[in-house]
């Protein structure tokens, strides 16, 4: 029980992967017009939908 209560405490405390993520591609979409930030936009949705997908089937052993 102890080794949980840990884990759950030190997810918690970490950053945000999601808000490092925005961090890090927030310049990098500033310098991009805005068709080529669309599709980066279109592209990262249908990844997630992919990984989501993935995510969602039973693992095989």
């Amino acid at each position: 029980m102890n080794r949980e209560i840990l884990e759950r405490l030190e997810r918690s405390l970490e950053p945000d992967p999601a808000q490092r993520l925005a961090e890090i591609l927030r310049p990098l979409l500033a310098a991009m017009d805005e068709k080529d930030r669309q599709e980066l936009v279109s592209l990262a949705e249908k990844a997630v939908e992919i990984l989501s997908r993935a995510s969602a089937r039973p693992r095989r052993r």
